[in-house]
């Protein structure tokens, strides 16, 4: 089975379900996605679930929005070097440069 890119608009609401307290397999359901595929994603950008148990998150948060540098609308960077949105990466500006 071919693995199908997250968009910046899935990352945004992957996180925004996990600070309303939905958990993995919830959020996998709204998104059509695994449960693995969300605990990895949310992993690789910094979101942390909402633990029931104790009735909070975990202390550390490290999700954070960006700006993109090409339209300066905001985005999730997956990771550090990441500042360009998906949206400006389809452009050919972005591929000629």
């Amino acid at each position: 089975m071919a693995e199908r890119k997250w968009t910046n608009d899935e990352a945004t609401q992957l996180i925004e379900l996990a600070e309303a307290g939905l958990t993995v397999d919830e959020i996998g359901e709204r998104l059509d996605r695994t449960g693995g595929a969300v605990r990895v994603k949310a992993n690789r950008i910094g979101v942390d679930f909402y633990v029931r148990d104790i009735g909070k998150f975990p202390a550390k948060r490290r999700s954070e929005k960006l700006d993109c540098m090409m339209c300066r609308l905001p985005m999730v960077s997956t990771w550090a070097g990441n500042r360009i949105c998906d949206s400006c990466k389809k452009t050919e500006l972005y591929r000629c440069s």
